[in-house]
């Protein structure tokens, strides 16, 4: 499945370079009701579900996608007001978990949903996809991914390229400052087909599309 991943310019290029992205860390997302979209009117379903998310924390991160990135608003939230890029990213269908967006708070059976004062499988696999509908606009896909060795410079943690996550498209935002040019030698050490592509403001709609040029390039890798 193609995925998109928007990011500043700087960033972005860091991971092109680099070949990784940044893994967020469950408890540090910019949604506070993010694995947290039960009813947690009864203190017992709080504490299991507080101390379920702070066990996750410690072994799992997130990768945020979203289907497209034709989103203004995607780009003005996470892709620096339109100043940053996209990566356009192959994952296998198998990782991908599809968010669902809903009105009201899910409503939890304990008997039903937990095992022995634990979360049970379905319902964790179902509050790991929801997420309030006010959200609709990411349109946003998940990918979890298991916490390694965080960098040793930053403390951060990263997911790196590979079979798993195969760069494809890169789209330079309508302000960004990086040429096609400039990515294009970025990307001069990649063997596989990365497109580089363009943007600009529809005339007609509220959309961010491709200009009338689009940049195809087999990068070859310098012997």
């Amino acid at each position: 499945m193609r995925l998109y991943y928007f990011v500043s310019a700087n960033y972005g290029i860091e991971n092109i370079i680099k070949r990784r992205l940044k893994v967020a860390r469950l408890n540090d997302l910019n949604d506070p009701f993010d694995f947290m979209c039960v009813d947690m009117s009864d203190r017992e379903i709080r504490r299991a579900f507080n101390k379920t998310l702070s066990d996750l924390s410690e072994t799992k991160g997130v990768l945020c996608f979203s289907r497209a990135w034709d989103n203004p608003v995607l780009w003005s939230h996470y892709g620096d007001k339109h100043k940053g890029i996209c990566l356009g990213i192959d994952v296998p269908d198998e990782m991908v978990i599809i968010v669902n967006y809903e009105p009201k708070r899910l409503q939890v059976d304990i008997r039903k949903d937990f095992n022995e004062g634990e979360i049970g499988e379905k319902m964790m696999r179902r509050v790991l996809a929801t997420k309030f509908e006010d959200w609709q606009y990411e349109d946003e896909i998940r990918v979890f991914v298991d916490l390694k060795e965080s960098d040793s410079k930053t403390g951060l943690y990263y997911k790196d390229f590979g079979e798993d996550l195969l760069l494809k498209e890169v789209i330079i935002g309508p302000k960004c400052h990086f040429s096609v040019s400039d990515l294009d030698n970025v990307l001069t050490k990649y063997d596989e087909e990365v497109k580089i592509i363009p943007s600009r403001l529809a005339f007609r709609s509220y959309k961010v599309i491709e200009r009338k040029i689009l940049i195809k390039k087999k990068i070859k890798r310098n012997t």
